[in-house]
């Protein structure tokens, strides 16, 4: 309870009667005072200027993501990383919340219903990139006049001199991979998440004991070895975003809807 509230009157007993007084007058006035829910929201948009960085993975050496052996011919290209919108929205409690007061308390049950409260919801268009693995596709061609299985075929990855895994379930479906003669196949092949990999790397990617030469009757006879490299680094770009910061009143469901934060206060 505020104290400026009821600095008047000579002592505790005289202060307490004007008290009492003070409250039934305030539940009789808020049978008829219009809800805290009719407020009408209060909104301010400003346009900001928001950096991001967004990874560029190019060929070391340009024209050799395609490269043909005796029999088969393999393509890599990273997949390109490309900026999405990502909203984002925040929702606390306004800094003029009195809802712990004794007060507040008796204001909110009258009518019966739900208490309202004040809400400060920030909303801003943001930017992120994808996808968040460094991601390849990968395209065979088969020039035989036999059937290619790419079951044999190993797939590595090397970041910076270091070997990284490459998802299983993509290689599991290369290593399932059956061409007919003169046949392709693409395949996407993911890679580490790009948090985890350092702001400038030097890539290599290999494609090892690939179907290459066959005998009269269909096996195998020749393998062959490629390898891509590529050269990564974390752009640092700016984008126009727009910032809207809306004063709600809002009942505690909405609130939740919001995903409101109650241990937090909005700054003034």
């Amino acid at each position: 309870m505020s104290k400026t509230q009821y600095r008047s009157g000579n002592s505790w007993a005289g202060r307490a009667g004007k008290l009492v007084l003070s409250l039934s007058a305030v539940s009789v006035w808020g049978a008829c005072a219009p809800q805290q829910g009719a407020q009408a929201p209060t909104a301010t948009t400003t346009d900001e200027t928001v950096s991001y960085t967004i990874p560029n993975v190019t060929a070391a050496v340009t024209g050799t993501e395609t490269q043909e052996k005796k029999s088969v011919i393999m393509a890599v290209v990273p997949m390109p990383f490309t900026v999405a919108d990502t909203p984002k929205k925040e929702c606390v409690p306004g800094a003029d919340d009195k809802s712990g007061s004794l007060l507040g308390g008796l204001i909110s049950v009258n009518n019966g219903q739900v208490a309202k409260k004040p809400y400060v919801v920030t909303s801003q268009t943001g930017v992120d990139f994808t996808p968040k693995t460094l991601t390849f596709q990968i395209k065979v061609t088969n020039h035989s006049d036999k059937v290619m299985k790419l079951e044999g075929a190993y797939l590595k990855l090397n970041i910076n001199s270091e070997d990284v895994v490459l998802s299983d379930s993509d290689t599991q479906k290369f290593h399932a991979g059956i061409l007919l003669p003169n046949d392709s196949h693409s395949f996407t092949i993911a890679g580490p998440d790009w948090g985890h990999n350092p702001d400038e790397a030097i890539i290599t990617f290999q494609a090892i004991t690939v179907p290459d030469d066959f005998d009269k009757a269909g096996a195998v006879s020749d393998t062959a070895n490629f390898s891509w490299t590529f050269k990564a680094k974390l752009e640092t770009k700016q984008a126009q975003s727009k910032k809207t910061v809306e004063n709600l009143m809002l009942d505690p469901a909405e609130a939740a809807n919001l995903h409101c934060h109650p241990g937090a206060v909005a700054a003034n």
